[in-house]
């Protein structure tokens, strides 16, 4: 929206009206999870734990959104669009995490979620003051080489794991 609307509008109530919208969307669709079946052709898999952490991870980055959503009122210009958007893909990514049934998209899942966050943890908000933004850089470099390593220990237990298995 921010790229085609040019005119001030709000961004917390389109996230907050995306996330009640995936909330109740997800809730009319519970008697469809009751067996648990793979689903895009067996990269995700579809059970009422699934359901269930899926609807926690929106309900909680509602709750964030509600909360932490840099805005007027605490001394900020406006709220910055990505700040929105970075959370939404991080959601994203948290829940193709809990679904997945193949380990190649539970690392796809885990990428998504965890460079959102890099780039959210990068971003300092308006109410901090000017050394708030040297800390958080060094925040985000700092998470972004501990994920960088642990990712690729992620990766070679799943290549060490497909060696033994074959499959």
């Amino acid at each position: 929206f921010d790229a085609f609307v040019h005119r001030p509008w709000s961004r917390l109530f389109v996230t907050a009206l995306f996330l009640i919208l995936g909330l109740a969307y997800g809730g009319a669709q519970i008697d469809l999870v009751e067996n648990g079946k793979q689903i895009f052709q067996g990269a995700l898999f579809a059970d009422p734990l699934s359901f269930f952490s899926v609807m926690l991870v929106t309900a909680g980055t509602l709750l964030t959104v509600l909360i932490a959503s840099p805005g007027e009122d605490r001394g900020s210009v406006q709220e910055p669009a990505e700040w929105h958007a970075l959370l939404l893909l991080s959601a994203v990514g948290a829940c193709i995490f809990s679904n997945a049934a193949e380990m190649i998209t539970m690392f796809i899942g885990l990428e998504l979620m965890s460079l959102s966050l890099y780039s959210l943890c990068a971003a300092a908000p308006g109410w901090m003051d000017r050394s708030g933004h040297r800390h958080a850089a060094e925040a985000a470099l700092k998470y972004f080489i501990l994920g960088s390593f642990s990712s690729a220990f992620l990766l070679f237990g799943i290549a060490l794991a497909y060696g033994v298995t074959g499959s």
